[in-house]
């Protein structure tokens, strides 16, 4: 429920917006766009997802030399055990998400994922 309402959120801000039932559903989508020189601005992931949590895809991104801005939600206090380590592309949401606060999230990330692009060339 939670993926289809924020992806009701996101297609009406404007965005275009791919979606994945779990984590290997997610990794494959990630990584076929981005071979095909058309990648995710970014992404949004559940702590928790089935069959490859954002740890464990965060790693797999990670080998495969794929970087890119991830916001992840999280349950409200939940300590978790597969924190990822802090990085300046990756932030962090609690439930219950207030739509504001994402598309604000998401526009910061965009907007430090330009300026990072500008700044290599």
């Amino acid at each position: 429920m939670l993926l289809q309402v924020l992806s009701n959120v996101l297609k009406d801000a404007g965005y275009d917006v791919a979606t994945a039932n779990d984590g290997l559903e997610a990794l494959y989508s990630i990584n076929t766009f981005h071979i095909t020189d058309n990648p995710f601005t970014v992404v949004v992931l559940d702590e928790n997802m089935p069959k490859l949590n954002c740890l464990a895809l965060s790693e797999r991104l990670e080998h495969l030399n794929i970087s890119m801005p991830m916001i992840i939600i999280k349950a409200k206090n939940n300590e978790g055990n597969n924190r990822l380590p802090a990085k300046e592309n990756i932030l962090f949401l609690e439930t219950p998400i207030a739509k504001d606060e994402l598309l604000s999230k998401i526009r910061i990330l965009v907007e430090n994922s330009l300026n990072s692009k500008q700044a290599e060339n």
